[in-house]
Parts: C-alpha cells; sequence; structure tokens
C-alpha cells in the first residue's frame, strides 16, 4: 500500500521542466504537507538520476525535488 501511495502522491505534484542542449531537466515541487513521503521521493529520484538516463539523441535526463528539505 506504501508504494501505491508514494505513486499517487508523484502524479499529484506539480513542476516544471527546462531543456538545454544536452539535458532536460525534470523539477517537481515539493508537498510540504507530506514530508515522509518527500523524502521517500527524494531517495526514489536520486537511485533514478543514477541510472543516468538518456533520449534516444543523447540527452540526459534529471529529475530533482524542489522546495524545502
Amino acid at each position: 500500500m506504501e508504494l501505491q501511495t508514494l505513486i499517487q502522491s508523484f502524479f499529484m505534484l506539480s513542476g516544471t521542466i527546462t531543456e538545454t542542449e544536452n539535458e532536460r531537466t525534470i523539477n517537481l515541487t515539493r508537498n510540504e504537507k507530506e514530508p515522509e513521503m518527500m523524502e521517500k521521493l527524494a531517495l526514489g529520484l536520486n537511485a533514478l538520476n543514477s541510472f543516468n538516463i538518456n533520449n534516444i539523441n543523447g540527452k540526459k535526463y534529471l529529475f530533482q525535488l524542489s522546495g524545502n528539505n
């Protein structure tokens, strides 16, 4: 059930995408009402970033969580 809650929390977040020639940054806005869930999400995003995901054209994807820690 916790994974389902994390996924629901993730899809409810707002955010922005910044794109350069070499990188696409997906910046999600932290939900301050769910600090424990946001810490788990931050760990998950760090793990995701460790895979060094690139699209077919070689552009790197970077996931961030903005707001207070």
